[in-house]
């Protein structure tokens, strides 16, 4: 040993060390220094499973696990782990032995890992120790929930270990969307006694499928979930309760941009209805979501009849094809229909739903135009409701005229045809309350033309309670004035927005207090008029004192408020309240 180094390295040595290198030639000093090194790295490796324990101990005696106990704990856990991240809940049993006891000890835990919201937990074979750890772990929990995609198939074939446990799911998410993972086969010869719930997305244009696959391994499904109608109609069993053929959007919740994953659609009905006929009795939910093809033809009569079916979701390109599929089906009063055009003109809403049992009986209408706080996927919705049961939806996602002609004040939404083509296949004696949601502008509105809505109101003239919500309130306010509009209104809400067109107090007030001078008074008035700024909210005292003077003649209840801000998170300022 010669050099600087080699010398300052010789002084920070022991003693004992220094004896077994003395006299040593190359060969023998390196074989003896390997050796002590190996002996205090087993040193180091003890001390560190030392202190990772000391740590655990340590962080057992958090405040945390004093003040809460173990049964909150474990829905803390429940929500940061398992729900969201396979690697945030392994990562929560390493804190301390504390927590890693809890949640070893907690079934219910790890079934929550078997299915994660939004998200597949049996991606690869890579992921079978921890699959096989949740089953386990979860054994006292019955009904399982399991989610997992094809490539994860073989493994439930090539681990006996997972046999006993695949028996107690109950609902199944399989993904076989992906390249690697489109083999079918393992799936079809599992035996699943208690499977109830199914969600299969699939291409069956590059899936590996047996023709003559059934469900007779899963005497017990009664939901089932898919993108593919071929595999629906093979699918179809007589213990089918809810149906659901509808388009997989690839990476739906966790994109900005999801990717739409297609499959099959129905060109001829017949197929699937006969599907439906026998077995399918008992339906209680059916919905087809964009899976009927633009060249349907109405299948052959009788039409198909569900005597038991509570809900209908119906979702083509046109108004005609929705149309088509009512024409051929028989469905009870009650049950509740959700009808969807993609490309619909506003003023044809009602040619959807034109024969839907339901209708007679509604009693409340709901108008959403373009709104801002509600069904942002659509343009036009109209619900309709039975003693505050929803039972028919009538929504079109775009309106054609969008897109060949952008709506400008040269091409105005023309609010009567809007109206007369929502609503009017409605009972004017029965509909007594009205919801009408215009949050966006409309452009090309002129503010002097009232006619939609004194058509709307002299429709339907039992109205009792009337909520708007609108940019522009200049004209609903100008309808009211008219001596034959809606006698029966007592209790009315206005919302309005910053529109150079939006009603002010002064109109407001000349509308109420000319409906009271002819007998028609209001029970309730609730008044929110947004602002640019802060400032205009206020009323001075003096003005403020005179509207609640007016107001009090005319209504016993009111309530005046001022919101502004960015829509959404707007602050509130209440100019005056009556006796509410």
């Amino acid at each position: 040993m010669v050099g600087s180094k080699a010398e300052a390295y010789w002084k920070e040595l022991h003693d004992r060390e220094r004896g077994c290198f003395v006299g040593l030639r190359s060969a023998e000093l390196q074989y003896m220094a390997l050796s002590v090194i190996r002996d205090y790295e087993e040193e180091i490796r003890m001390l560190r499973q030392r202190i990772q324990a000391i740590k655990s101990i340590y962080n057992s005696g958090a405040s945390i696990n004093e003040l809460l106990p173990n049964e909150l704990l474990v829905q803390i856990f429940r929500w940061v782990g398992p729900r969201f991240s396979t690697v945030d809940a392994v990562r929560l049993t390493h804190v301390c032995r504390s927590w890693r006891s809890v949640i070893h000890g907690t079934p219910v835990f790890w079934a929550d890992l078997l299915n994660p919201d939004g998200a597949i937990f049996a991606r690869h074979a890579s992921d079978f120790w921890i699959v096989r750890k949740a089953f386990e772990r979860s054994a006292q929990i019955p009904g399982l929930r399991f989610s997992l995609n094809g490539t994860f198939l073989s493994c439930l074939k090539t681990y006996p270990s997972l046999t006993s446990h695949i028996s107690r799911i109950s609902t199944l998410h399989l993904d076989c969307i992906g390249n690697k993972h489109r083999d079918l086969r393992p799936f079809i010869r599992l035996q699943m006694p208690n499977l109830e719930d199914l969600t299969v997305w699939l291409k069956c244009a590059d899936a590996r499928v047996t023709p003559a696959d059934t469900p007779s391994n899963f005497p017990r499904l009664r939901r089932l979930r898919t993108n593919c109608v071929s595999f629906a109609v093979r699918w179809i069993s007589p213990s089918a309760r809810q149906l659901i053929i509808g388009q997989h959007w690839e990476e739906w919740g966790r994109s900005p941009i999801p990717k739409l994953v297609p499959c099959c659609t129905a060109r001829k009905l017949d197929r699937l209805w006969d599907a439906l006929r026998g077995p399918c009795a008992d339906l209680t939910e059916l919905r087809l979501d964009s899976c009927i093809s633009d060249k349907i033809t109405r299948p052959r009569d009788p039409p198909l009849e569900l005597s038991k079916l509570e809900t209908l979701l119906l979702h083509a390109h046109t108004s005609d094809i929705i149309q088509t599929l009512l024409n051929s089906m028989k469905l009870p009063e009650t049950a509740q229909v959700t009808l969807i055009s993609t490309f619909c003109p506003y003023d044809k809403l009602c040619s959807m739903g034109t024969g839907v049992p339901c209708i007679p009986k509604v009693d409340r209408l709901a108008i959403d135009m373009g709104s801002l706080t509600r069904h942002r996927i659509f343009n036009y919705v109209v619900r309709s409701y039975e003693d505050c049961t929803k039972q028919l939806t009538l929504c079109s996602y775009k309106d054609p005229i969008d897109i060949l002609n952008p709506i400008d004040n040269s091409n105005p939404i023309d609010l009567l045809r809007f109206f007369q083509g929502s609503v009017s296949m409605f009972s004017p004696e029965m509909i007594t309350e009205l919801d009408v949601n215009f949050t966006q502008p409309l452009p090309g509105l002129v503010s002097a033309d009232n006619a939609g809505w004194l058509w709307l109101f002299r429709r339907f003239p039992r109205i009792f309670r009337l909520k708007v919500e609108t940019q522009s309130s200049y004209d609903l306010c100008t309808a009211l004035a008219h001596d034959d509009v809606l006698p029966n209104l007592r209790i009315f809400t206005l919302h309005t927005g910053t529109d150079a067109t939006a009603v002010n107090n002064e109109i407001l007030m000349f509308v109420l207090e000319d409906r009271a001078s002819r007998g028609l008074l209001l029970q309730s008035l609730y008044f929110a008029r947004r602002v640019s700024s802060q400032e205009e909210a206020i009323i001075p005292p003096d003005v403020a004192s005179n509207l609640r003077r007016r107001l009090n003649a005319i209504v016993p209840n009111f309530s005046f408020t001022a919101k502004w801000g960015p829509r959404g998170e707007g602050v509130i300022e209440d100019l005056l309240d009556g006796e509410v």
